[in-house]
């Protein structure tokens, strides 16, 4: 390095509508720094420069990018179109970000603007390079001319909800929702997530996935398109990215219902199928209030169970075979079949002995 050092200070700040964030390490040769920010959005890196003094010196200053200058204290220039291996891109090369060098007398900023979401950093090298000649000198026309590098690790973010539907999958009160994604491959590598606006009683992990079972004071009123606002949250920069999505919710079947039998045992093997040993009692729970109930047995001949809505009742066979217990409610109806066992009885033969006999010794 020329014997007129520079003492350089870069100092990085944060574009508010960009959220960016920078980390740097300083060193005299280059500054190293990985810059992420958003596609469509824009971060702001800012240096700070000790140039020599022009009221004694005249300087030009240079930046650039390879061989390409992106910056001349003469003349402004465009932003320069970055493509993916960091280098200017010509004229057929796809951009994935933009750099633009504006500033004077020692305070610079490089202005990026995120194009392509890239899968990988991406290096960029800027070279800031001043000539220096001193001023008022009888014919001296000599320049000393410094540089300094900085590398930069550039990170453009795309957004991870790239999916066209906005609509979270539905869901019924009072009914559990296994785990479900809000989207098929959804990026969990660099991303967590969290939601705003979920129903009680339903929650979304860090990896993206909806479960739970939903409840509210009413659960007998649908609700449809319920708003839900999903946030993304990049784990190396804690930038975030925020979609809108849709549920619905059912109301509660209110005819279907559920049943318990006791008193009997089940068939093993066979659903719905159960035996129980002639005049045993056979109790039957159930999940709600229905509205009707009957046996019957393997005549045809029906014998109603209930009188009134009840949530359960009993059953008291007198006589064997195949019966069929059928439970109705709205719409809904459920049946099974009870098999009935005749008792087994004790049949005992008494010992006779003719009249004044006596038992043989």
């Amino acid at each position: 390095m020329n014997t007129k050092t520079i003492a350089i200070l870069m100092s990085l700040t944060m574009v508010l509508a960009a959220t960016a964030v920078v980390l740097v390490d300083d060193s005299d040769a280059a500054d190293k720094g990985s810059v992420y920010v958003k596609v469509n959005h824009t971060t702001t890196v800012n240096f700070v420069i000790t140039e020599p003094d022009d009221d004694y010196y005249k300087n030009t200053v240079d930046w650039k990018i390879g061989q390409t200058s992106i910056y001349d204290s003469n003349a402004s220039k465009d932003p320069a179109n970055i493509d993916s291996s960091g280098a200017v891109a010509g004229s057929g090369g796809t951009a994935v970000a933009t750099i633009e060098i504006t500033g004077s007398g020692g305070t610079y900023s490089a202005t990026i603007t995120g194009v392509t979401k890239t899968s990988s950093e991406v290096p960029v090298t800027v070279v800031y390079t001043i000539g220096t000649t001193e001023k008022n000198t009888d014919g001296a026309t000599g320049t000393v001319t410094q540089s300094i590098s900085y590398n930069i690790a550039l990170n453009v973010i795309g957004t991870p909800f790239d999916d066209q539907t906005n609509d979270l999958p539905n869901a019924q009160y009072g009914l559990y929702m296994d785990p479900k994604s809000i989207k098929t491959n959804l990026d969990t590598t660099n991303f967590v997530y969290y939601a705003i606006g979920l129903p009680e009683g339903m929650q979304l992990t860090p990896d993206g996935k909806i479960s739970g079972t939903p409840l509210a004071d009413d659960m007998n009123t649908e609700v449809k398109d319920k708003q839900i606002t999903v946030i993304a949250t990049h784990k190396a920069s804690n930038q975030t990215f925020l979609k809108t999505y849709y549920m619905d919710i059912a109301v509660e079947d209110s005819d279907e219902f559920g049943y318990t039998v006791s008193g009997a045992q089940e068939i093993v093997g066979d659903s719905d199928r159960y035996i129980v040993v002639q005049n045993g009692s056979v109790t039957v729970e159930i999940t709600k209030d229905i509205e009707d109930a009957w046996i019957i047995d393997s005549n045809g001949e029906r014998q109603d169970l209930l009188t009134r809505p009840a949530k359960s009742f009993t059953i008291t066979p007198g006589g064997s075979g195949s019966f069929t217990v059928v439970m109705v409610n709205g719409n809904y109806d459920a049946s099974f079949e009870l098999v009935v066992v005749a008792i087994t009885q004790d049949v005992t033969t008494g010992i006779g002995f003719a009249p004044n006999t006596p038992a043989s010794p």
